[in-house]
């Protein structure tokens, strides 16, 4: 059986926002590594709006098995199409709800963004961290950021500037000059993504630590790190579900020791003495050895949120996991998690309702 997959995209494959990329990469490994018992198509620009619908649908009537969804932001219509076109499955990186034939799919942001964290703060000589936050949704990844500052520079604090969206060049170049502004020598978080996040920081001759993929070409002597998905060993195994009967749905939350999620080296201009911790820590966390989230942990409302001794999975007693994911896996994507760490300057951080999209199991 030849199994057709059909890959959507929000944006162009290779637009400056590259989250769209790490899927476009997948695809073409697992062409690659299944040959003839695959067929992929990969559609681009994508919108989240009736005309996106309208191709979704298209894709499952022209007979696709599989049909891998590049943004969450498909979710309220494809359960829809899905109850249409029952031998169609979809699989939703980052969904927030299971149907018969709709998966989801996540990688553990928050394990290369505390390593990033860790080189953020051992390279800033002036003390402040810079975070364009795109929406404030990106709480998990902001949060493993700032821990890993934290363990190698206690002193060290954030500064902030939300740019309201996932796609705005010109704010997010704007919030990098208020950053730099303020005395900000490094710039993180999950918007450095985007090209021009990090090439106003090289302008301005900060560092950066970059998420979803490697762009130390754009800025090579300001780049510090990047951070790696590798969604083949899912892409594979979904495919070979589906081409011997066993496919169902459900939560995939994969770590960095399932090879999905990691690190670059860090660049070569980063001192040993700041590299040997961050590279030491990546390991840990590959073996499963390292709780990033232990205690002491006091929010940015005075709140002691995790005590010391303790981890955040031992405050959540009253968390019903998800089928096949920890309680903290199932805790951390959601609207619960409405903390950033005191690391954080300014007001008290409140996240932005998203009740729609509360992970739910049917």
């Amino acid at each position: 059986m030849t199994v057709r997959a059909a890959f959507v995209y929000r944006t162009d494959i290779h637009s400056p926002h590259c989250w769209a990329e790490t899927l476009e990469e997948g695809r073409l490994r697992l062409a690659a590594t299944l040959g003839d018992a695959v067929e992929t198509s990969a559609h681009e620009n994508v919108g989240e709006d009736a005309e996106g619908q309208r191709l979704i649908a298209g894709l499952a009537e022209d007979g696709a098995d599989l049909v891998f969804l590049g943004s969450k932001g498909y979710q309220p219509f494809v359960l829809e199409i899905a109850d249409s076109y029952p031998g169609t499955r979809f699989d939703i990186c980052q969904g927030m709800r299971l149907a018969p034939n709709v998966s989801s799919f996540r990688e553990a942001v928050e394990e290369v963004a505390y390593v990033s964290g860790m080189l953020a703060g051992g390279m800033t000589r002036t003390g402040l961290v810079g975070v364009p936050i795109a929406t404030g949704h990106e709480v998990v990844y902001l949060n493993a950021f700032a821990l890993g500052i934290r363990a190698v520079n206690p002193e060290a604090r954030i500064h902030t500037r939300t740019v309201g969206s996932w796609m705005a060049p010109e704010r997010e170049m704007a919030a990098v000059h208020e950053l730099a502004d303020l005395g900000c020598d490094v710039i993180g978080g999950a918007l450095t993504e985007n090209d021009p996040v990090v090439l106003t920081a090289a302008e301005r001759g900060c560092h950066t630590t970059v998420r979803n993929s490697d762009r130390r070409h754009l800025a090579p002597d300001h780049v510090l790190v990047g951070n790696l998905v590798d969604w083949t060993p899912h892409l594979v195994r979904s495919v070979r579900a589906v081409a011997d009967g066993t496919w169902e749905p459900g939560w995939r939350y994969y770590h960095a020791g399932d090879g999905v999620v990691f690190n670059t080296e860090a660049a070569a201009f980063v001192p040993e003495h700041v590299a040997r911790p961050a590279a030491e820590a990546a390991e840990l966390i590959r073996r499963g050895a390292l709780d990033l989230w232990r205690g002491p942990i006091r929010n940015n409302r005075g709140e002691e949120v995790v005590p010391e001794g303790l981890g955040l999975a031992d405050m959540l007693t009253g968390v019903e996991p998800l089928p096949g994911l920890t309680p903290l896996e199932t805790f951390l994507p959601t609207d619960a998690f409405d903390w950033l760490l005191d690391t954080y300057l300014g007001e008290p951080f409140v996240r932005p309702p998203r009740t729609d999209m509360r992970i739910k199991t049917g």
